[in-house]
């Protein structure tokens, strides 16, 4: 079983009508896909994932693979260990002043893509065009998107959207 298949939730296969507008998306296979893509660069031990549940959101499937997709391949570029970690954490976002809306009845999550990657001073600049992609695909998905680099990287997506 690859490290995709077992560290990532496997709920979502089944398309659920939780949102009623635009198209249905899960981030639980949009962030498989995009660990498969890597999974051959760093051998299964060096490769630790954990990943709570994502949420279902409204997109196109090829919008947040994009995202999901930079961001790991941001994380591979960065990395010089031979040990990578990638903790994918995921939680309703309190702190968000956008409401939920009331006809998709959605919640806005954060997602928090913690990793051990090195970063120096020039690291956001030169990762910039590929980060502002990020941010530019969720922002038009009415998400936003952040990257704090000191010791190792945290990357903080919200994401309006409906757990699985």
């Amino acid at each position: 079983m690859s490290v995709a298949d077992s560290a990532v939730p496997k709920k979502g296969h089944e398309i659920i009508n939780a949102l009623s507008s635009g198209i249905t998306v899960s981030l639980n296979d949009v962030f498989r896909e995009a660990l498969r893509k890597v999974e051959g660069l760093l051998s299964r031990d060096n490769l630790i994932v954990r990943c709570d549940s994502l949420p279902l959101v409204t997109g196109t499937k090829e919008e947040l693979k994009l995202v999901f997709d930079t961001l790991i391949e941001v994380i591979f570029a960065s990395t010089s260990r031979s040990r990578l970690f990638l903790h994918v954490g995921c939680s309703e976002n309190q702190l968000d002043d956008k409401q939920p809306s009331s006809t998709t009845n959605m919640k806005r999550y954060q997602i928090r893509i913690q990793t051990n990657i090195n970063t120096d001073k020039g690291w956001k600049d030169r990762h910039k065009n590929a980060l502002d992609r990020c941010e530019q695909i969720l922002s038009k998905l009415d998400g936003t998107f952040s990257v704090h680099a000191v010791s190792g990287c945290l990357f903080t997506l919200t994401v309006p959207g409906k757990l699985e």
